[in-house]
């Protein structure tokens, strides 16, 4: 299974069908893959992703989000999970957040997180050690009014990481860390990532790993 196979499985187990993907490398051949799935999704194509970066990716889908009365998810490329971290985000009283994990690696490349309670106060991968609470994971939730805030929030980037334009939007609006009840998660940047990965979690866990 590809990682998009993956997310598409934690979100059909979750109930989310209203889905679209954000592409820019290699567009052609994400295109290719989801022709031969049955599951419908709508595409909608980065053509300046050498230029910009994630949180303008997201920008573009602007209009296929904002009408929702729901509001709507936000999952980076790299990750997999189990459906039950996703049902845990989507169940969330939080109205807007994202998931966390509060046992964190100070080395690693994941971004750090500085936390006042529930609120999200920064996020940065250099974070100074003292102010670390936990690390970012994603998914990230947004309900109709906070995406609506956040996108305006957002309407003039082009160069910036999505986490790090939320940590800047989370200086002035509610934001919540919601944290990760143990599920199984990996992000997967490098072949390296892949070994890891593939050592963390069962093979095919999506596949058999249900939330009641």
């Amino acid at each position: 299974h590809t990682v998009l196979d993956y997310q598409l499985s934690a979100l059909e187990k979750c109930n989310v069908t209203d889905i679209a993907i954000v592409t820019g490398y290699c567009a052609e051949k994400i295109h290719a893959h989801m022709s031969k799935k049955k599951q419908p999704v709508t595409f909608i194509d980065n053509r300046e992703y050498e230029e910009t970066n994630n949180a303008y990716g997201l920008s573009l889908a602007r209009s296929f989000v904002e009408h929702d009365p729901e509001g709507f998810l936000v999952i980076n490329s790299d990750l997999i999970f189990e459906p039950n971290m996703l049902k845990l985000l989507i169940d969330s009283d939080s109205k807007d957040g994202m998931l966390i994990e509060r046992t964190y690696d100070l080395a690693s490349d994941m971004v750090k997180v500085e936390m006042e309670g529930k609120q999200i106060r920064e996020m940065r991968k250099d974070l100074p050690a003292e102010r670390v609470s936990a690390q970012a994971l994603g998914p990230v939730k947004f309900s109709q009014a906070g995406g609506k805030a956040y996108l305006d929030f957002i309407a003039e980037e082009r160069k910036n990481w999505l986490f790090y334009t939320i940590s800047d939007y989370a200086k002035e609006h509610t934001f919540h860390g919601i944290e990760n009840s143990g599920y199984l998660w990996a992000e997967i940047d490098t072949p390296e990532d892949l070994e890891e990965a593939r050592k963390k979690i069962p093979f095919d866990f999506m596949q058999y790993r249900t939330y009641e």
